[in-house]
Parts: C-alpha cells; sequence; structure tokens
C-alpha cells in the first residue's frame, strides 16, 4: 500500500504530465544486459534510509555520480518510523548498467536499511 500510494504521490506533484505504465515483473539480469547491451528507462525509487542529518544528500550526491537525475522527491516526516524515513523519488530516464550500479553501492551504505526501485517505461 505504501508503495502505490508513494507513486501515486509523487506522480500527482511532478511539474510534467506523462502518462506511464509500470513494468514490475521484467527481469534485467547482468546476463541479459550483456547480450542486449545497455537501455534506458526512468525509474521509481524507494530508499528506507535513517534518519539523520546529511543521509538525502549523501543519496542524492550517490545518484549524481552516477549521471542519475532526480526528477521528483517526496520524503515526509509523519512516514518516519524507529528512525527510519522513507525517500520517495522518480529518477529521469538513465542507463540500466549506471542504476544497477547505483543500486549496488546505496544497498552497501550503512545508513541504507532497504531499497526498492520500480522500473517506468514510457507509454509513448
Amino acid at each position: 500500500r505504501a508503495v502505490v500510494q508513494d507513486i501515486a504521490t509523487v506522480n500527482i506533484a511532478s511539474f510534467r504530465s506523462r502518462a506511464y505504465t509500470y513494468n514490475l515483473f521484467t527481469d534485467y539480469s547482468n546476463d541479459l544486459l550483456e547480450k542486449r547491451g545497455d537501455f534506458t528507462n526512468a525509474s521509481y525509487l524507494r530508499v528506507d534510509a535513517e534518519n539523520e542529518p546529511g543521509t538525502l544528500g549523501r543519496i542524492a550526491t550517490l545518484l549524481g555520480e552516477k549521471k542519475i537525475n532526480i526528477t521528483n522527491l517526496l520524503q515526509r516526516e509523519e512516514d518516519r518510523t524507529n528512525g527510519i524515513m522513507p525517500i520517495a523519488m522518480l529518477l529521469g530516464s538513465t542507463g540500466e548498467k549506471n542504476m544497477q550500479e547505483a543500486l549496488s553501492e546505496l544497498d552497501g551504505q550503512r545508513y541504507v536499511k532497504k531499497t526498492l526501485r520500480i522500473r517506468i517505461q514510457d507509454a509513448k
């Protein structure tokens, strides 16, 4: 429920009106990347992270270093539980390889407790 609510809220708050389809069940493993080559898509990313000064900045910096643009972000104080703050983001279209590297690095950070990523495909 929380993920669907975040997606709806972030999309409603988005400054541009675009139609998205959520591609939930496609396997884009590293083997497939090697066979197909890199491809691009936007993403919804939810990061459950420690609620401490600098956490959001570190996450944004890590994404930026991988050339991943945050197009919209939602962080609400009322969603904080036991010192963990969920951060919901819409990310601009980027290469799958960059995204996989960023997720791997995020998951290795002590301040990140969990990540959830959903690929977004333009409905054009």
